[in-house]
């Protein structure tokens, strides 16, 4: 028995095997420069996604400290909010060692218990 399996993507494409001189040599530049250009890129990122966010923070509390009453509520959800990534981390590391002492607890019942 004989299958063929055909893949048609519905785009032709035309590969070449060498390029002219100045094609290559303009390839080679082009990737050379991204290769240099993108740990910048990346930097501009890590440091200003923080400001970003800082401004955003600092814009919110000005419009909730204009807004008057719910100064106290906005101040609660702010702690919250830093707060969060901690409590996370408590549950991941406690968590598991309440299973185990769990686990451990039913394995001691079971082990001491009077045969049936």
């Amino acid at each position: 028995m004989s299958a063929t399996l055909t893949l048609w993507t519905g785009f032709r494409t035309t590969t070449t095997t060498h390029r002219s001189g100045e094609a290559a040599r303009f390839n080679g530049l082009k990737t050379a420069g991204m290769l240099v250009a993108a740990p910048f890129i990346g930097l501009a990122f890590i440091v200003g996604l923080p400001l970003g966010g800082l401004a955003l923070l600092a814009a919110t509390a000005a419009r909730a400290l204009m807004g008057g009453g719910r100064v106290l509520q906005t101040l609660k959800n702010v702690a919250m909010f830093f707060a969060a990534p901690f409590v996370g981390l408590a549950y991941l590391v406690v968590g598991p060692l309440v299973g185990i002492a769990v686990l451990a607890t039913f394995a001691w019942r079971a082990a001491t218990a009077p045969a049936a």
